[in-house]
C-alpha cells in the first residue's frame, strides 16, 4: 500500500535580508485549487493543534509573504504542485496557513497613468512583469490611454474589457521548476513539450466522474473578428472575413449559440490575419468538448494546461479521447490525496 508523503518549505526573511528556511511535514490536510481561468491559485493547509519546528509552534516561526512551496506525493515520490506566498496564518483551531500563488505579486504591482501610442499586451506584460518568465501572445491595438493609477490585475482585467479580448487567458503555471506567466488566446497554445498526458481509466483509477460530452456536430456558432481602431463596423480589407462561417443575420440571430469576439487587431497591420483567426478560433470552439471533472488519485500527477487521456469503454464518445485540463483542485489528507480535474476541449 502506498504511503502519502508531504513536504512543505517556508523561507522565512529575516533580519538583514537573510531567509530561514523551515521544513515540516505534520498537516491534517491540504487544499490547492488551479485553474487557467484565474490570475491566482490558492492553497489552504490545516495544521495539527501542536504543530511544531524544532521545538517552536509553526505559526510563531512564520509570517505573511514569507515563500512557500508545498510537495505531495506517494512513498517519498514527491512532486512540486503548488509555489507562492502565506498570505495569511490563523492561529485559532483548526490552525491553518493560506497561500496564493504569483499570482498574489501581480495584485501589488502598481501600473501607472500612461498612453501608449500602439499598444501591444505583450510589450505591456514584459514591462510591468519582471523577474518571470513569459509565453504571451501579441495583441495589438492602436492607442490605449491608462487615467489611473491601478494594480497590474487590475490593469490586464480594464485591458480585456476595454479590447474586448474576453478570451485572452491570463495564468501562471509551474513548468520545470519555475513559475511560467501565460497570455494566451486559447488554452490549447500552450507548447506540447510543456504539457504532459495522464491516462485516466475508468474502473481503475478515475474515483467519480460528472464528465458531459458535447459533441461537435451538435455546436453552432459563429465567430467575429473585429477591428477597434474602424470603429464599431468591421474592417473589410480585400481577401478577408471577419466572420466565420458567413451567415446571414436571419441565420445568424436563429443558430448562432454566441460571438466570440476576438482579438482587436489594428487593421493596417495585421489585417491579413482577421480571416486566419476567425477560422482558428472557430475550430478551436467547435471541437467535442468536455464539461464537469473526473476525482483520481494523486499519480498521475497532472497540472492545469496538461491534457487527460481517458479509456471508457463503457462510453464510446469518452474512449480514447484526449481532452486539455482546464483546472486541477489538489485535496490531501487522512482520507488520502485526490486531484479533480476539470475538462475542457479535446485535443487532437
Amino acid at each position: 500500500m502506498l504511503k502519502l508523503s508531504v513536504r512543505i518549505e517556508v523561507i522565512h526573511e529575516q533580519a538583514g535580508g537573510t531567509g530561514k528556511k523551515i521544513e515540516f511535514n505534520n498537516v491534517n490536510s491540504i487544499n490547492i485549487t488551479t485553474s487557467i481561468e484565474n490570475f491566482t491559485d490558492l492553497c489552504k493547509i490545516t495544521l495539527p493543534r501542536k504543530a511544531r519546528f524544532e521545538g517552536t509552534d509553526i505559526t510563531k516561526i512564520i509570517s505573511p509573504d514569507d515563500k512557500i512551496t508545498v510537495q505531495l506525493g506517494y512513498d517519498d515520490n514527491l512532486r512540486t504542485v503548488f509555489r507562492g506566498y502565506i498570505t495569511k496564518i490563523s492561529t485559532t483551531i483548526p490552525l491553518t496557513i493560506e497561500c496564493e500563488n504569483e499570482g498574489y505579486k501581480l495584485k501589488r504591482i502598481k501600473t501607472d497613468p500612461k498612453t501608449y501610442p500602439d499598444f501591444d499586451i505583450e510589450d505591456f506584460c514584459k514591462e510591468n512583469i519582471p523577474g518571470f518568465s513569459l509565453k504571451v501572445n501579441p495583441c495589438k491595438h492602436g492607442k490605449i490611454f491608462l487615467d489611473q493609477e491601478m494594480s497590474l490585475t487590475a490593469a490586464l482585467n480594464f485591458l480585456k474589457e476595454s479590447l474586448k479580448i474576453y478570451n485572452y487567458y491570463f495564468f501562471f503555471r509551474e513548468e520545470k521548476n519555475e513559475s511560467i506567466f501565460y497570455g494566451i488566446y486559447d488554452h490549447s497554445q500552450i507548447p506540447e513539450n510543456n504539457r504532459r498526458t495522464g491516462k485516466f481509466e475508468f474502473g481503475k483509477n478515475v474515483i467519480d466522474s460528472s464528465l458531459k460530452l458535447t459533441m461537435k456536430k451538435d455546436i453552432n456558432t459563429q465567430v467575429i473578428t473585429q477591428s477597434i481602431s474602424s470603429g464599431t463596423e468591421t474592417s473589410k480589407p480585400e481577401g478577408v472575413t471577419e466572420k466565420w462561417p458567413v451567415i446571414d443575420n436571419e441565420k445568424y440571430k436563429k443558430e448562432t449559440h454566441f460571438i466570440e469576439s476576438l482579438i482587436n487587431y489594428d487593421p493596417v497591420s495585421l489585417k491579413k490575419t482577421l480571416s486566419e483567426l476567425a477560422k482558428l478560433r472557430h475550430e478551436n470552439l467547435t471541437r467535442d468538448t468536455m464539461e464537469g471533472t473526473i476525482t483520481t488519485f494523486g499519480e498521475p500527477f497532472v497540472r492545469k494546461g496538461d491534457v487527460a487521456f481517458l479509456i471508457d469503454e463503457n462510453v464510446p464518445e469518452h474512449n480514447n479521447k484526449k481532452f486539455l485540463i482546464t483546472g486541477v483542485t489538489y485535496n490531501f489528507g487522512q482520507s488520502g490525496y485526490r486531484q479533480i480535474l476539470t475538462l475542457g476541449g479535446e485535443i487532437k
